[in-house]
């Protein structure tokens, strides 16, 4: 790809009347090329993830997390330490031979989770269960 093209195509990138996909489309194809690209291109490139660019044709980065989760990472230790502290007692009290339906309701109650949550909490931490199968 000679100077020309990659310029024209780049005129054709920063083209705003065109379709925003036809753009990206013409974007994808330069990069893939196996020529440098034009100073032009790296100033397209880089004003893409510059937030403070005053540019109409940016990507906006997000951080992808999983359903359900949060973005607080103290909450997250949060979680894993009472579910770490149900599986606890929920072990100590069982094996103490406290029927398991009671206990898991006494769990529900001072954790204020529901019972599908102590049951998921239990099922992940079952090899520990080994003195008493889980139901």
């Amino acid at each position: 790809m000679t100077e020309d093209i990659a310029a024209r195509i780049f005129a054709d990138i920063y083209n705003e009347k065109a379709p925003m996909r036809e753009r990206v489309a013409r974007l994808i194809a330069l990069l893939r090329s196996d020529e440098p690209l034009p100073p032009g291109t790296r100033k397209l490139l880089a004003d893409l993830f510059d937030q403070d660019a005053k540019s109409s044709f940016r990507v906006d980065l997000k951080e992808r997390r999983g359903k359900g989760e949060k973005k607080d990472q103290a909450q997250r230790i949060g979680r894993a330490v009472r579910d770490s502290n149900i599986a606890n007692a929920l072990i100590a009290r069982i094996s103490a031979g406290e029927p398991r339906k009671a206990v898991v309701d006494d769990l529900c109650k001072e954790f204020s989770v529901a019972r599908s949550h102590v049951q998921k909490v239990a099922k992940t931490y079952e090899r520990r269960f080994s003195s008493r199968p889980s139901k």
